[in-house]
């Protein structure tokens, strides 16, 4: 990334080739894994469950719109190719 050196790719980037054929057979986004038979595959024998759970908001309420707009300048090749929404806070 030329224009912020802190900026190192987006996630889509570390599984293209330099002409943007995907690399991979499959891409289990991490919040899909309970609904994927890699699970059931990887994880039968390990306790999945959470260690150390922290307790926080929705991700949304860390957002306003400006910030909203900067994220998905920087990361529109992964929101695109793996069609991620921007949810509001769900209603509790």
């Amino acid at each position: 990334n030329d224009k912020d050196k802190w900026f190192n790719a987006s996630q889509i980037s570390w599984l293209v080739d330099r002409n943007g054929a995907v690399l991979v057979d499959e891409v289990i986004k991490l919040e899909e894994l309970d609904q994927t038979s890699l699970r059931a595959k990887l994880c039968s024998n390990l306790d999945m469950g959470q260690v150390n759970p922290s307790s926080h908001g929705h991700y949304s309420e860390y957002y306003d719109e400006a910030t909203r707009q900067i994220l998905e300048s920087y990361m529109w090749p992964d929101i695109r190719r793996y069609n991620y929404v921007y949810e509001s806070q769900p209603d509790v």
